[in-house]
């Protein structure tokens, strides 16, 4: 739904600038036309990401969408969610979960964004994850997800439209980071991705599921 009101600003104008020479670098075609293997994960992470928005039926875009956050922080469940909070509090995960899904700039100034309309990567991730697992597995995808909860756009939302505004959120932010930060590299492959959260940001299998257990048994102010 925020997506509804967005706008080409001189910022996006400036800022596409800057990341399209390195986006096409990641299609590079081979001396017989076709394009190399490197970049699989941000490039499977675009596809999918459009391949979301052109499929009208939501349980197949959230698929679609939660394959794409995969390709970009791996397969296990803590580990996509301690590295999507460690990426986006810029590596202190604390801060990465507090951090609204909605970017400045995002909501317009006739519209009031409050604590109690205001969604959280912590209050949210988990929940797509879970309306991912139950619509990949063919299960039905439990009632609440269908309640309205407080929207800044409206008074009230349905959780899945909140949820796919998450979902979106984090797949366009990190991609964009990755392309603004020069972290293609990191990305060229599954190895080089898992490299690049371990070494850069500690976070394997075993020690995702342990921070994520400190986060958790944390409190939150």
């Amino acid at each position: 739904m925020v997506q509804k009101l967005f706008s080409i600003r001189t910022q996006d104008v400036r800022l596409l600038q800057q990341i399209l020479p390195r986006f096409i670098d990641l299609y590079r075609k081979d001396e017989w036309g076709r394009i190399r293997d490197d970049y699989e994960p941000v490039r499977m992470a675009v596809q999918l990401y459009l391949e979301g928005y052109a499929n009208s039926y939501w349980k197949a875009r959230h698929i679609l969408w939660w394959s794409a956050i995969e390709a970009l922080y791996g397969n296990a469940e803590d580990s996509v969610m301690a590295r999507v909070y460690a990426f986006f509090g810029d590596k202190d995960m604390a801060a990465g979960y507090d951090t609204s899904i909605y970017e400045q700039g995002d909501i317009p100034s006739c519209y009031w964004l409050t604590p109690h309309n205001n969604h959280t990567l912590g209050e949210v991730l988990p929940l797509i994850y879970g309306v991912r697992n139950s619509a990949a597995h063919g299960q039905k995808v439990a009632d609440p997800n269908f309640v309205p909860i407080p929207h800044p756009f409206e008074s009230e939302a349905p959780l899945l439209e909140v949820l796919a505004e998450a979902a979106t959120f984090i797949i366009r932010k990190t991609i964009i980071g990755i392309l603004n930060g020069r972290l293609c590299e990191n990305f060229k492959d599954r190895e080089s991705r898992e490299k690049f959260w371990l070494y850069q940001y500690g976070l394997d299998n075993k020690q995702s599921k342990k921070r994520l257990h400190d986060l958790k048994a944390t409190p939150l102010e």
